[in-house]
């Protein structure tokens, strides 16, 4: 899954930039919303937030970000959107799925 870096994200790494120890990327969204085009202009996801957890690891390979979350097993939701956050608050990136995904139980997800 590729998310598009949202103008506040962009100013928010900005102003990190040379300073790994200023980026705080410490959650991902999952929000209702499907269908739509995200946009570098969003400030939060366009739905109602259906789940948020901590990113569990990070790995930066050039100009690739992976990121790392596991979902409970226990757990199932759907979802349109998901994003990107940090630690303040800030919605650094953003994507939407022309419909919307389901999170099962006793499963796992690969975005």
């Amino acid at each position: 899954m590729y998310l598009i870096v949202t103008d506040v994200g962009a100013d928010y790494l900005d102003r990190s930039e040379g300073n790994r120890d200023r980026v705080s990327l410490t959650n991902i969204v999952f929000g209702d919303a499907a269908g739509y085009t995200a946009g570098a202009h969003q400030t939060s996801i366009a739905g109602n937030l259906v789940s948020k957890r901590f990113i569990d690891s990070l790995e930066l390979s050039g100009d690739i970000l992976t990121i790392k979350v596991f979902l409970d097993e226990d757990e199932e939701f759907d979802y349109g959107e998901v994003g990107l956050m940090s630690a303040d608050g800030i919605l650094i990136a953003i994507e939407s799925y022309p419909s919307l995904q389901s999170k099962v139980l006793n499963s796992t997800v690969e975005l």
